[in-house]
């Protein structure tokens, strides 16, 4: 290591693979040929690439990957990406923050037997039948995740093993 006061050295897998693992809290080293690109040492053992900007003027570290899953060269090409995406104004932390946060269809389905098929339906039991039969495999999948090529494949699986008109239905409910 060039200069072990400050934690700053040119990362290789051999280097990054002799840092010694800390005793009680993290410790961070950062690469001198990417400003900002460094990795945390944990105390477990385990070693994580972080890029470390200001974004919209405050501080924020971006994880990348752990070390032994991702390469060096593969994380510093992913800090040089997001580097530049900060820079042409994107923020890179808010994207994968709305996008943990964008529903599942699980979420709408209560919203949609609570607040319209409960109360405007006398058939609402029948649509929850619907629901954990056919519809419940699709359940975990976020809502930008559900595609016109899937939801045609889904529809015909269900067309062949349980007839066209369940089919239907069944698309019907998904679609409500």
């Amino acid at each position: 290591m060039d200069d072990k006061q400050t934690n700053r050295f040119g990362f290789t897998h051999a280097a990054l693979s002799k840092l010694p693992v800390p005793a009680d809290k993290r410790t961070c080293y950062f690469d001198t040929r990417i400003p900002g690109f460094g990795v945390f040492c944990w105390p477990s053992g385990a070693k994580t690439f972080f890029l470390y900007r200001k974004v919209a003027g405050r501080p924020v570290r971006i994880k990348i990957g752990r070390f032994g899953d991702v390469t060096v060269d593969d994380a510093r090409k992913e800090a040089l990406a997001l580097a530049g995406d900060i820079a042409r104004g994107k923020n890179p932390v808010e994207e994968k923050r709305k996008a943990r946060e964008e529903s599942i269809l699980a979420d709408v389905w209560e919203l949609y037997l609570e607040k319209h098929a409960k109360p405007r339906k006398r058939t609402w039991q029948e649509d929850e039948r619907q629901w954990n039969v056919y519809l419940k495999s699709l359940k975990n999948r976020r809502l930008s995740e559900i595609h016109r090529a899937a939801v045609r494949d889904w529809h015909a699986g269900i067309g062949k093993k349980h007839g066209e008109y369940q089919a239907n239905r069944a698309l019907s409910l998904l679609s409500g």
